[in-house]
């Protein structure tokens, strides 16, 4: 079968794992067909992103573009080219080999042009080191379960301080009796611990909650909505402002409650 056989050196896409990618990053990588490897099904690919080879059977291929051709400068280290000979007549001798070394002075090549920076179309991404920090982080520091192990530690405990602080300040709730008939939610805090993209710790965060799970459906309430932004509404602001080329900028609201 040789329906798989593809130009060595031609340019291809690699469709990159779920790992290196998200939904706003580039789904695949520009590379270079090298082969087929021998150890598991999938073609070999060069990445000079990475300086590496990719193993991937998710590959499109352009085999009228040679790779190589726009990527001179990706090798900078010379090659070394090894001597080839002949093994036409294994059986018969022509006689003593001569020695084919020059006695003369070696020829000091010139020095190479030095070649034009590149830029990579590809979107950074923190490196995998960051991950490990979070995770270390994370797991360093317990995250309490209740109100009362939270009030044992100074960081939880003015994180509680501000959240109520925010509520009071955003006039969220108003006191009014409770009706004979009604038995009233409980609530309780949510902890968790908020992280800079390097995995430093940003702050601490509480965030006071009501115990929806005790609510009846038809009795205490009809429909749910959460106020967060879908990914669709995302893509399409994104997708406006690439075109009439407007400016973005993204911020953090620490303490966003709506009064209802």
């Amino acid at each position: 079968d040789y329906s798989t056989l593809r130009i060595f050196g031609c340019a291809c896409y690699v469709h990159l794992p779920p790992h290196e990618r998200t939904k706003l990053t580039a789904q695949s990588d520009e590379c270079a067909f090298l082969g087929y490897s021998p150890h598991q099904k999938g073609f070999l690919c060069y990445d000079p992103n990475l300086n590496r080879i990719r193993v991937s059977r998710n590959v499109i291929f352009l085999e009228s573009v040679y790779f190589f051709a726009n990527h001179h400068d990706l090798f900078s280290s010379p090659i070394s080219v090894l001597p080839l000979f002949s093994n036409s007549s294994a059986g018969q001798s022509h006689g003593p080999l001569q020695d084919t070394s020059l006695d003369a002075d070696p020829v000091q090549a010139p020095e190479p042009e030095p070649a034009p920076l590149r830029r990579s179309s590809r979107i950074g991404k923190p490196p995998e080191r960051y991950i490990c920090s979070m995770t270390t982080t994370l797991s360093s520091i317990p995250i309490p379960s209740s109100y009362k192990q939270a009030m044992q530690n100074e960081c939880w405990k003015k994180a509680i301080e501000s959240e109520l602080l925010a509520l009071e300040e955003n006039q969220t709730w108003d006191i009014v009796p409770c009706p004979p008939s009604v038995k009233p939610l409980g609530s309780k805090f949510v902890f968790s611990i908020k992280l800079r993209s390097n995995g430093s710790i940003d702050r601490y965060k509480a965030r006071l909650v009501v115990l929806g799970n005790k609510q009846e459906y038809g009795l205490d309430y009809d429909e749910t909505f959460a106020p967060v932004a879908k990914m669709t509404t995302v893509r399409t602001i994104l997708a406006l402002a690439a075109s009439k080329s407007w400016p973005l900028h993204q911020m953090d609201v620490k303490k966003c409650i709506p009064p209802w």
